[in-house]
C-alpha cells in the first residue's frame, strides 16, 4: 500500500526512479539496506576512543542540515510548520514510523519514532544496553537546526533496542 505522500510525489512528478538514479523532490538518493547502517555502526563503535558513534551523529547532522536547507529554499518550508513534511519524508525513506513530532518555541523538538534501524539492530544482536540511532538523531538535529536557525543538540532518551516501546529523541538549544 502506497502512502498518500508517496502518491502525491508521484503525481506531482517529484519522485523518479530511473536506471542508476533515485530522485525525490529534486534530491538524489540511494537505497541502502539496514545492514549498511548496522555494519557502519559496528565498525565505528570502538574507534577514536569511543568517538566513532559521535562521528555518525555529526555526519547525520551535516546531512540533515543540507537536506533541510535545500528543501527550505526550494519549497519555502521553515520553522515548526515543517514537522508534517519531515514526518512524511522520514516515513517515505524507511527510517521509521513517526508517532510524534512536536516542535516547541525556542527550538525544542520532541520526536517519538518506531525506528526501523533499532528494530533491525535488535533482530541482529538481541536486546541491548544502549541507544543505537546516532545517525538518525544527528540527521533530525541538523534538520531542525536549519529550520530554527540556531545551534541545537539532539539526544535519544528512549530506544526500542533496549526494550522500550518506541525511540524518543529530544532536540534542544545548545546550552552554552
Amino acid at each position: 500500500m502506497l502512502s498518500s505522500f508517496f502518491k502525491r510525489l508521484l503525481m506531482g512528478r517529484q519522485l523518479e526512479f530511473t536506471e542508476g538514479d533515485i530522485e525525490i523532490l529534486d534530491t538524489k538518493f540511494t537505497m541502502h539496506s539496514l545492514s549498511h547502517y548496522f555494519n557502519w555502526r559496528e565498525t565505528v563503535k570502538g574507534r577514536h576512543d569511543g568517538e566513532g558513534l559521535k562521528e555518525m551523529y555529526d555526519i547525520g547532522k551535516m546531512t540533515g542540515k543540507e537536506m533541510a536547507k535545500s528543501y527550505k529554499d526550494k519549497f519555502k518550508i521553515g520553522g515548526g510548520e515543517s514537522a508534517n513534511f519531515w514526518k512524511n519524508l522520514l516515513e517515505l525513506s524507511g527510517l521509521g514510523k513517526v508517532q510524534v513530532i512536536s516542535p516547541q518555541e525556542g527550538g525544542k523538538v520532541l520526536i517519538q519514532i518506531e525506528s526501523a534501524f533499532a528494530r533491525h539492530y535488535t533482530s541482529k544482536k538481541g536486546k541491548g544496553e544502549e541507544n543505537v540511532d546516532e545517525y538518525l538523531v544527528g540527521m533530525l538535529t541538523g534538520v531542525f537546526e536549519e529550520m530554527y536557525e540556531r545551534e541545537l543538540v539532539g539526544k535519544e532518551t528512549k530506544c526500542t533496542a533496549i526494550g522500550q516501546p518506541y525511540c524518543e529523541i529530544i532536540i534542544k538549544p545548545l546550552e552554552g
